[in-house]
């Protein structure tokens, strides 16, 4: 083989490496850029915005239409409860030295008669939101809490919800919502029920700020 043919042998086998070489570096940074904008256009899988409250299929309209309205002056909201649930009346049932007030079915003839609250709502001066929430369910040392952020009485509020391996069938419930001074914390009493849970809802997002 003459050295002419060698030599042009080699510039095409030098061209052609330079080709491949190339090619794989286009393909290297398409594959670059489909990365970056596929993590770029990703859903959001976090629940930190916050979300207007809307009905779920749970309580129905009819059943709430009845709902009587309490209403606090001196702290300035309020907020709607049932008059019954389940054929059994509810009542308002202010817890005497705090600045708590519970709903609940009506209690006779037993050790708890007149009070068996269910749902709560206190009113917190003093204390922080994320003070306030950091207390829930500080009784158990593996007690797991999410929170929601949503939208009540027009304000950003957080849902709260606390569970616990040791005992299953508590799950707490709290809706947080500060205003000015003042935190609200409206609580399911940590319990979760078929009875009562599909009323929850409807009930915290029924609270108003009325001054």
């Amino acid at each position: 083989m003459e050295l002419n043919e060698i030599h042009t042998e080699h510039e095409h086998a030098t061209t052609s490496l330079k080709v491949l070489l190339l090619v794989f570096a286009i393909v290297l940074v398409g594959a670059l850029a489909y990365l970056v904008w596929a993590q770029n256009t990703a859903p959001d899988t976090t629940d930190n915005s916050a979300t207007t409250v809307k009905k779920t299929a749970t309580a129905t309209t009819g059943e709430t239409a009845d709902w009587k309205t309490y209403t606090n002056e001196t702290y300035g909201f309020s907020i709607k409860y049932p008059a019954q649930i389940k054929d059994t009346e509810w009542k308002i049932i202010p817890v005497s030295g705090t600045t708590e007030t519970h709903f609940g079915p009506v209690v006779t003839g037993s050790a708890l008669e007149g009070y068996d609250g269910v749902w709560g709502i206190s009113v917190i001066t003093g204390k922080s939101a994320d003070q306030v929430m950091a207390e829930f369910g500080d009784q158990f040392g593996d007690r797991k809490q999410s929170k929601k952020n949503i939208v009540i009485s027009g304000k950003t509020a957080t849902l709260v919800t606390i569970t616990t391996a040791s005992m299953p069938d508590w799950v707490s419930k709290n809706v947080v919502l500060s205003y000015g001074s003042t935190v609200f914390s409206i609580g399911n009493g940590a319990l979760d029920n078929e009875v009562y849970s599909p009323y929850f809802e409807d009930f915290y997002s029924s609270f108003k700020i009325t001054k």
